[in-house]
Parts: C-alpha cells; sequence; structure tokens
C-alpha cells in the first residue's frame, strides 16, 4: 500500500510540473516525467529517514531483550524500582510480579508513592533504578506516546478528558494507537483509511453500549456527571485495546451504590475483556471484594504482599494503613 502511496504523490507532482510547462511553452513530456521522478524520490526519502529516526520496536536491544531471570508466567514485573525527587524517595526499591487476568490491588496511605509507580509504568516518569518488564521486555526504553502500543493503558485520579469534546470524540482518541493512517493517507481519503475509520466507529460504539454511555454519546463532556466522566475516560482506555488496565482511585468522588456497581464492572472488564487490573484504591471495601492479589506500600516501601484476606490481617498494614489501637 506504502507504494500506491508513493506512486500517487509522483502522479500528483508530474501533474503539477505538465501545468506550468503547459503554461510556459515548455516540453511538457520531460517536465511531467521530471516532476514525478521528483516527487516519487522526495516522498522514497522521507519514508526511510521517518523509519530510521524511529525507535525499531520489532529489534531486541541490548535493553529490550526478553529477561529471562524474571517470572516467565508474569505479564507484568516490577524489579527494585527506585524513584527519588532530589531527596524526597518516593520509592524504595519495589518489587512484584503481576500475572495474566489477575485483578491486582495497590494500597498504602496518600504518599506511600501509589500513583509515582503508576506515572513509571505509564513513562510519565523514569525511574531512578530497577527495571519494569511487559511480557519480558523493558518498557523504560519506550517513549511515553508509544507505552499504549504496548498494551498499557491507564485512568487518572482526577479524570483527564477533552472537556470540549464529545463523549463520542474522546473514546476515538483512546483508539488512535490502533490506527496506522498517516497524514498524506489521510488527506488522499484512501480506501482503507475508511476501512480503518468504521473500524473504529464500531469499536467505539461498542465501548458506549458496553458502559451504558449511548444516551451521552454526542454531549460534551464537561457537562456530565463526574461518575460518567469516570465512565468515559475507562472507555477511552478501553479503546486502545490494552493487555494491562491501570486504574487510579477509580471510586473516588463515588457514591457507595457507584462503587458496588464499579466493582462489578471492573469483574466484568477482565473475564469479558480478558484485560488484567492494576488497581489503586482507598476504598477498602472494593479492594478486599475483587482483587486476587494485594500489594501494600508505605513511604514509598513494599509494606506486605498476598492475598487479600492476609494483607488486611498484616500487622505493618493494620499499623500504617487502617491504623492501630496506640494511634
Amino acid at each position: 500500500m506504502n507504494w500506491i502511496l508513493f506512486l500517487a504523490i509522483g502522479a500528483v507532482f508530474a501533474i503539477v510540473s505538465a501545468q506550468m510547462a503547459r503554461s510556459r511553452k515548455r516540453n511538457v513530456a520531460f517536465w511531467a516525467a521530471l516532476g514525478f521522478f521528483t516527487g516519487f524520490l522526495a516522498i522514497v526519502i522521507l519514508a526511510v529517514l521517518g523509519k530510521a529516526g524511529s525507535p525499531d520496536v520489532s529489534v531486541a536491544s541490548a535493553d529490550n531483550r526478553p529477561h529471562s531471570e524474571f517470572g516467565k508466567d508474569s505479564l507484568l514485573s516490577v524489579r527494585d524500582v527506585s524513584v527519588v525527587f532530589g531527596g524526597i524517595v518516593a520509592l524504595n526499591g519495589v518489587s512484584f510480579d503481576m500475572k495474566k487476568g489477575q485483578i491486582l490491588g495497590l494500597i498504602g496511605p496518600n504518599g506511600a508513592g501509589k500513583t509515582t509507580l503508576f506515572n513509571c509504568l505509564s513513562r510519565l516518569y523514569q525511574p531512578s533504578k530497577g527495571e519494569i518488564l511487559m511480557e519480558g521486555r523493558s518498557i523504560l526504553t519506550r517513549q511515553p506516546s508509544q507505552i499504549a502500543e504496548t498494551g498499557i493503558g491507564r485512568t487518572f485520579q482526577n479524570v483527564a478528558l477533552f472537556p470540549r469534546l464529545s463523549v463520542r470524540d474522546n473514546i476515538r482518541i483512546g483508539g488512535h494507537c490502533r490506527t496506522s493512517s498517516d497524514f498524506v493517507s489521510d488527506a488522499l481519503k484512501l480506501p482503507w483509511v475508511r476501512r480503518e475509520e468504521r473500524e473504529l466507529n464500531d469499536k467505539v460504539d461498542e465501548i458506549l453500549s458496553y458502559l451504558d454511555l449511548h444516551n451521552v454519546a454526542d454531549r460534551e463532556v464537561a457537562g456530565l456527571p463526574f461518575g460518567t466522566q469516570k465512565r468515559v475516560e475507562l472507555g477511552r482506555a478501553l479503546a486502545a485495546e490494552p493487555k494491562i488496565l491501570l486504574l487510579d482511585e477509580p471510586a473516588g468522588g463515588l457514591n457507595h451504590e457507584e462503587v458496588y456497581v464499579l466493582g462489578d464492572l471492573v469483574c466484568r472488564i477482565r473475564d469479558e475483556r480478558n484485560i488484567t487490573v492494576l488497581l489503586v484504591e482507598h476504598h477498602m471495601g472494593l479492594v478486599m471484594k475483587i482483587a486476587d492479589h494485594v500489594v501494600a506500600l508505605n513511604f514509598g516501601k513494599k509494606l506486605a504482599e498476598g492475598t487479600p484476606a492476609a494483607v488486611q490481617s498484616d500487622p505493618d498494614v493494620i499499623k500504617a494503613y487502617l491504623g492501630s489501637k496506640d494511634s
């Protein structure tokens, strides 16, 4: 399909050159041929330079080869990750594994480092040391703009939507990383571009129905209730077809009934869409109800890890997170 595009651009150059030659009474055939080859050669050179300048994610570099020493059964491996801001240690040697199909709860008091870890996973922060592996390959060599392509999607503690766009358009934006069009192809409206647009629209309609957002699909996000905006952001993350979904305090600002519905929805997403979920949440009832595995943090360090019941009864977790009789 790229060669068809190159030929089309060459033909455009040929037509423009022929018209200019005709207006100046020059050899039309010569200038048309020259224009064709000039346009064709220029677009080929630009394509080659663009490919050379972008990271080749299919070639395993020294930092991006499979790490056999880490858990082979793990979809995500966090190994000895530390983050230091000046003299403040936000994360200190945190390690855990996430298996495919899990709902893993990440808990801890305010300032424990939960969102910092999320920002490392989505490449907004660069760890001071340590490694993060997705399916055995490092994500730390990736740019933030490439993380969605690796299969990591996320929501934010405070919704990060485009307030003046409609619900439908916000969700469409999430599916952009799964399209392969470019400026020239979009401008020419090539058949494969139109096919991709139809497929993306079908995907958006399916997500609108799945999250019960069809009745507000064409409304601006800014005027919607906070709970509905949370679902829109979740829909945008689902449109990227993630393997791992990072949910940063999804129950924040929701009432008791909405939290109950949210818990069922997260479980459905895991079961029906085969998406592994990493959940940061202060609502202990929600975490203990839906999580398969829990990791507790405090002051940037891992306090405990295990089943919800085991972590909930851990003395260090009770003291740091739930409080103790002495406190």
